[in-house]
């Protein structure tokens, strides 16, 4: 027969839960092992919490007074630590539970494969390679193509390998002296791409730098033409590859690059036996128009002998150098008003003074196109250019420096405009 809990309790079956909970916290003082160490008060204790277990939780009180009604025995086999489920699934079993999960997933399957097909594709790397191309060409844009950074470096790789054809002299010292140049790809005036084969044919405006302490013929310092090219698709099987329509001219003048003559080797002595000016073997006797011997009376001859200084023997005669009165450092700045290392440095020597008046042209060209958010980035970064350049202690470091400050000048005026 099911236990009486109101009984153990000692409420009656009306009593409001604030009462059962004031009826429990009084016997559990009176009967908690902690208080009475003897047999009967501890079954007592383990009888008052399976009660307040089932009374205190209002579910279960329900569950308990529908069953007390009914005369069922239910609740003679439960634990006091055993929690009863709760809701209408505590009163299914777990096998049922468990089945009605299985068919509810079985009608909720079709509708996710509708949603979601199951598709089986080969393999990227098993996958044509024409397929590859097309689908990485549709989403590129040519124009952005021909100016990438990516397309400048293949450019003048390609216009230094035809340079070095046409060069007459040591290719393998005039590759090396040529890998230092820059190019510069500022807008693509025409852009064209080729759906089948992903080539981009482009026609742009370049520029190219001569390397700081260089020259190209004319003793110019850059050069300038528009030049038609194609660019090979990039993929993960082939190297990017470009080819040159027209660049043979400009080609021509950039296998003219030659160093700039330094101060020391002019200011150096020839070796010995050598002069520095051919000086004629020979040289015709003077003619001078015929005057009067005059016989020089004996007190002139004397008194010309006591004026006559005394003989110095003569060094050794050197050879003669042309004197070359060398043009004065010119940067972009007015050298009179230099401030800081910085500034200091480049007026002091005449291959940072170069590449110096070569960043101011690429800047200003680049102020003239740039809209106002690339303008307020090239005024932010050029504020940290000279920091850094003030900072630097070494030849080596400012130049490494400019030369980053054109690669960052050509990437900011490559970025595409934001469409907000």
């Amino acid at each position: 027969m099911t236990a009486d809990y109101y009984a153990i309790l000692g409420v009656v079956p009306k009593s409001e839960d604030v009462v059962i909970r004031a009826a429990y916290v009084a016997l559990m003082r009176r009967y908690h092992p902690d208080a009475n160490s003897s047999p009967a008060a501890a079954e007592r204790a383990k009888a008052i919490t399976h009660a307040y277990a089932v009374l205190g939780d209002p579910e279960r009180r329900f569950d308990y007074d529908r069953r007390r009604r009914n005369g069922d025995d239910a609740y003679d086999s439960l634990d006091v630590d055993e929690a009863a489920p709760r809701g209408w699934l505590g009163k299914l079993p777990l096998e049922r539970i468990a089945m009605l999960a299985a068919v509810l997933m079985l009608l909720l399957l079709p509708l996710y494969l509708i949603r979601y097909p199951l598709t089986v594709q080969e393999p990227p790397s098993l996958a044509r390679a024409d397929d590859i191309r097309r689908t990485a060409v549709r989403t590129a844009d040519p124009a952005a193509t021909c100016v990438s950074r990516s397309a400048q470096d293949l450019v003048r790789q390609a216009l230094i390998r035809r340079a070095g054809q046409l060069h007459r002299g040591n290719r393998g010292a005039f590759a090396q002296l040529a890998e230092d140049s820059f190019v510069r790809i500022d807008s693509a005036a025409a852009a064209t791409l080729d759906q089948e084969s992903g080539t981009v044919s482009c026609t742009a405006q370049v520029t190219l730098l001569a390397p700081p302490g260089t020259q190209l013929g004319g003793k110019r310092s850059s050069l300038t033409a528009q030049i038609r090219y194609s660019l090979k698709p990039i993929d993960a099987r082939q190297p990017a590859k470009v080819r040159l329509a027209n660049a043979d001219p400009m080609a021509r003048q950039l296998a003219t690059l030659a160093r700039l003559p330094r101060l020391a080797d002019l200011e150096r002595p020839p070796p010995t036996g050598q002069v520095a000016i051919a000086v004629p073997a020979r040289l015709p006797p003077a003619v001078a128009p015929a005057a009067p011997m005059v016989r020089p009376t004996p007190l002139a001859a004397a008194a010309s002998r006591a004026l006559r200084p005394p003989a110095i023997a003569s060094p050794k005669a050197q050879p003669r150098v042309e004197e070359i009165d060398e043009a004065p450092i010119s940067a972009s700045f007015n050298c009179k008003f230099a401030k800081g290392r910085g500034e200091t440095s480049v007026c002091g020597n005449r291959n940072l003074a170069t590449v110096d008046r070569q960043l101011a042209v690429l800047y200003g060209q680049s102020w003239g196109l740039a809209d106002a958010a690339k303008r307020a980035e090239l005024l932010k970064t050029r504020q940290r250019f000279i920091t850094r350049r003030d900072g630097c202690r070494s030849e080596a470091c400012t130049l490494n420096l400019y030369l980053g400050r054109m690669r960052e000048v050509t990437d900011i005026m490559a970025q595409r405009p934001d469409p907000r």
